[in-house]
C-alpha cells in the first residue's frame, strides 16, 4: 500500500446523534468524534475506520480536490462562452458553482462512498475483524437515527414524500445508511467484495 503515516485525530464532542462522525481530510489524515467512539462497538468502529482509510486507498481525496480547482479555474473560461464575456458577475459565478454542485460535485461523493464501503469492508475483513461489521454498523446507526418522520419519509407513497426523497438524493453526499447496509449485507451473501 502506500506509505503514509497515520495520524487520528479524536474530537471531544457532545453526545448527541449529529456529532457521529468520522472523516478523512487528506491522504493519512483521520478525525473520529468521541461521540462515535462511544456508540459504535470495537468491529464496528474498526470497520468505520477502514472505510475511511478506503477513501485514502482510492483516492478520493485528490479527486476531489482536483474537481474543485478544475471547476475554479474553468469558471470565467465556461461563463463567458455563455455569456459572451469574459467580464463574470458573482452572481453569475455563484451560478454557476451552484450548477457545478450539483452537477460534479455531488454524484462524486456518493460514488465515492460506495468505492470506500467496499474497500472498508474488505480491508476490515482482511484485518481480522467481524466479516459484516461495517454493515453492522451501518445498520445500527439507521436504527438509532430512525425517527417518526423518517419513517413517514422514507417509506411514505405520497406525492410530497417522494418529491422530498428525489431532493435529498440530488443534495446529499451520502447514500442513506438503510442502502449502503443492504449492499453491503448482499455481498457478504455472495461472499465476494461490492466493487
Amino acid at each position: 500500500m502506500k506509505d503514509w503515516q497515520w495520524h487520528v485525530t479524536v474530537l471531544a464532542t457532545e453526545n448527541k446523534l449529529s456529532n457521529v462522525q468520522a472523516y478523512t481530510y487528506a491522504p493519512g489524515a483521520l478525525v473520529l468524534t468521541s461521540t462515535i467512539m462511544k456508540l459504535l462497538n470495537t468491529d464496528m468502529l474498526g470497520a468505520v475506520m477502514c472505510h475511511e482509510y478506503g477513501h485514502s486507498v482510492a483516492g478520493h481525496i485528490e479527486e476531489q480536490m482536483t474537481e474543485r480547482v478544475f471547476c475554479w479555474s474553468l469558471a470565467p473560461l465556461i461563463m463567458g462562452v455563455f455569456c459572451g464575456t469574459t467580464q463574470v458577475s458573482h452572481r453569475q459565478l455563484r451560478l454557476f458553482h451552484l450548477a457545478a454542485q450539483l452537477l460534479v460535485h455531488k454524484p462524486h461523493p456518493r460514488i465515492h462512498e460506495v468505492e470506500a464501503d467496499a474497500l472498508g469492508d474488505l480491508i476490515a475483513s482482511r484485518a481480522g475483524m467481524r466479516r459484516g461489521s461495517l454493515a453492522a454498523a451501518f445498520c445500527f446507526m439507521e436504527s438509532r437515527f430512525q425517527t417518526p418522520e423518517m419513517v413517514w419519509f422514507s417509506e411514505s407513497p405520497s406525492r410530497i414524500a417522494r418529491l422530498l426523497r428525489a431532493w435529498e438524493h440530488v443534495v446529499s453526499t451520502h447514500p442513506p445508511f438503510a442502502e449502503r447496509c443492504r449492499r453491503l449485507q448482499a455481498a457478504q451473501q455472495r461472499k465476494k467484495p461490492v466493487l
